[in-house]
């Protein structure tokens, strides 16, 4: 995320990625832990931006026969924005071919500090 952050490249969520987020980080929406989470999220749309799940993504997914509709909106709206890759730790729900998926370590293979260095000293 730091380098989205910095420019090198823009960095994309969907609108109902956003309300989810919301309830896991909340766990499941506990009042009490949802003032931090919604900071936390407002820190996060300084370099994130926000593209909402229209009709047209909607009706496709309900139209569609993926194994995991959920993810068809994000698919449609990674190619509606050209994007260059979907990051997403249910790779094998998307189609090969139209659009690179990767996961968080494929994404961000250097981002992770060796074990040792986690270790004290």
């Amino acid at each position: 995320m730091a380098l989205g952050k910095f420019g090198e490249f823009d960095l994309w969520i969907s609108s109902s990625q956003v309300t989810g987020l919301v309830y896991m980080l909340s766990n499941g929406g506990r009042r009490q832990e949802l003032p931090e989470v919604l900071q936390q999220l407002q820190s996060l749309r300084t370099f994130v931006n926000v593209l909402a799940t229209s009709e047209r993504e909607i009706d496709a997914m309900l139209g569609n026969t993926w194994k995991d509709p959920e993810d068809f909106p994000l698919h449609e709206i990674a190619l509606a924005l050209n994007a260059d890759a979907v990051i997403s730790r249910n790779q094998s729900d998307f189609p090969e071919g139209l659009i690179p998926v990767m996961d968080c370590d494929e994404f961000s293979p250097g981002w992770k500090k060796p074990a040792a260095s986690l270790t004290p000293k």
